[in-house]
């Protein structure tokens, strides 16, 4: 398994970064970081278009789904195939989101062992025949060591990661209410609340602490990431929203701010 990750991800994502610091002046890893972050996002860009997708439209029929769940309610069984089915006929894939994080987990893993055990010091030995090694790398910029920790950039990868997640949250409907009269709020809705509070507030500062934990060429690569990833949200959101009110698939969606 692990030679299976080394030759199939690894290897290869090594080798494009390793391409990329070629290609800088004074191969510096700052800038080669950068444009490698990009170039991974957007190639992951199908897939993430996809899953904002099929957050619009989910959004778009929140009424039908909460109807449904209230109908068959007691009835599990019956429930996930109908929601499946409702799904289906407006042309969802629940589960696109889910394949997005699933993808970029062995490309951050690759990144990690890159960024640890990678640099300064190039490793030929799985350098591919047509890319060049530039032998030592340059690790400092803007008197930032990126082989070292940073406080700032870890602080900067927190604040990205607040935009972002809060962006996305604020995209999201919250659940409807239910027709039931009562003085308690509905365990989902303060779920949702906790969860949306927990992401947006929390996690943020626990990255900090994990980007300040690791050398700061993480952090800005969490950082490019975060910054690409808010810009590629505002960008498709509004170009699928459009694309979906012109085609009239729900009329409640509405073009995001």
């Amino acid at each position: 398994m692990k030679e299976f990750f080394v030759t199939t991800v690894y290897t290869p994502l090594y080798n494009v970064f390793v391409g990329i610091i070629d290609l800088t002046p004074t191969y510096e890893v700052f800038w080669a970081a950068i444009i490698f972050t990009v170039l991974i996002k957007l190639i992951l860009s199908p897939l993430a278009k996809s899953a904002m997708v099929s957050q619009i439209k989910i959004k778009g029929i929140q009424s039908e789904l909460k109807a449904l769940q209230v109908k068959y309610k007691d009835q599990r069984d019956v429930l996930a195939p109908k929601m499946m089915a409702l799904y289906k006929d407006n042309k969802i894939n629940p589960l696109s989101p889910v394949l997005v994080l699933l993808v970029q987990i062995p490309i951050i893993l690759s990144l990690f062992f890159i960024f640890k055990s990678g640099l300064p010091q190039i490793d030929g030995a799985i350098l591919y025949s047509f890319i060049s090694n530039p032998g030592t790398v340059e690790m400092v910029s803007f008197g930032i060591d990126l082989a070292a920790r940073s406080l700032p950039l870890a602080i900067l990868t927190g604040i990205t990661q607040y935009l972002y997640t809060k962006r996305t949250f604020a995209q999201q409907s919250p659940l409807a209410p239910s027709d039931k009269k009562s003085d308690k709020p509905e365990f989902g809705a303060e779920f949702q609340k906790m969860i949306t509070f927990q992401f947006t507030y929390v996690m943020p500062i626990i990255i900090i602490f994990i980007a300040y934990s690791f050398a700061s060429v993480l952090a800005l690569y969490w950082t490019t990431s975060n910054i690409f990833a808010y810009l590629q949200d505002v960008y498709i959101r509004r170009q699928v929203t459009n694309k979906v009110e012109t085609t009239d698939i729900t009329p409640e969606i509405v073009p995001a701010k």
